[in-house]
C-alpha cells in the first residue's frame, strides 16, 4: 500500500494517471447501473413483472449498495485500494453480465424474478465498494490540497456517464419480428458493459 503524501508534496504525472483510472471507473459504475434502468421496461415485459416486482429489483440494488459501503471501505483499509478495487470491479462486472443470462422461458417466470433479484442485490454489493476505495486511493496518492479537485473530477465523470448512458443503451438495442411478434434485444448491452469492467481491471493492474 502506498504511504500518504506529505501535505506540501506536489502531484506527479503518476497521480494524474491514478485520477484518470478513478474517473473512468466512476463512469463505468454509472454505465452499469443506468443500463438496467434504461431497459427496465423491456425486462418487465419479458419477465411479466408487476410494478411492485420491478420496484423490488431497484430496491435490491439500493439496499445492498447502502449496506456494504462501510464494509467495502474497511476492506480497502486492510488490503489496499488497488487490490480491493480490482476484486470489486470483477465482482460487479460478473453480475452485470449475469443480468443478461437470465431467461424466464428456460427457468420459469417466478424463478427468473428471484434470480434477477439476487443478481441485483449482489451487483449492488459490489458497486458499494467503488467510491470508498477511490477515496482511500486519493488519501494514499494525493496531497491534501489536491484531493478536493480529484474527488470533484471523479464525481463529475460519473454524473456525465449517467447522463449519456441511456443514449448508448438505446443505440445498442435492436428489434426482430419472429412470427410477427416484436422482440427487443437488450441482453447484449449487459455483456458489453460487463466486459468494459474487465478491460479496466486489466489496464489498472
Amino acid at each position: 500500500m502506498s504511504q500518504p503524501l506529505p501535505p506540501d508534496e506536489k502531484p506527479t504525472r503518476v497521480l494524474y494517471g491514478v485520477l484518470g483510472f478513478a474517473g473512468t471507473l466512476s463512469m463505468i459504475t454509472y454505465l452499469d447501473r443506468v443500463c438496467f434502468g434504461t431497459v427496465a421496461p423491456q425486462i418487465q415485459r419479458e419477465f411479466g413483472l408487476s410494478d411492485t416486482q420491478k420496484g423490488m429489483l431497484f430496491s435490491a440494488f439500493a439496499l445492498a449498495y447502502a449496506a456494504f459501503e462501510v464494509p467495502s471501505g474497511w476492506l480497502g483499509d486492510v488490503y489496499g485500494p488497488r487490490r480491493t478495487l480490482i476484486r470489486i470491479v470483477l465482482w460487479w462486472s460478473a453480475f452485470t453480465a449475469l443480468t443478461g443470462l437470465i431467461f424466464p422461458d428456460a427457468i420459469g417466470v417466478q424463478l427468473a424474478f428471484w434470480v434477477m433479484l439476487a443478481v441485483r442485490f449482489f451487483f449492488g454489493m459490489g458497486e458499494a465498494g467503488c467510491y470508498p476505495n477511490i477515496s482511500r486511493a486519493f488519501h494514499n496518492w494525493f496531497p491534501f490540497s489536491e484531493r478536493g479537485f480529484a474527488q470533484g473530477a471523479v464525481w463529475m465523470a460519473g454524473r456525465f456517464a449517467g447522463g449519456v448512458t441511456p443514449f448508448f443503451v438505446l443505440a445498442l438495442l435492436f428489434e426482430t419480428r419472429p412470427l410477427g411478434l416484436t422482440v427487443t434485444h437488450w441482453r447484449h448491452t449487459f455483456w458489453i458493459f460487463g466486459s468494459i469492467g474487465l478491460v479496466w481491471c486489466g489496464l489498472f493492474w
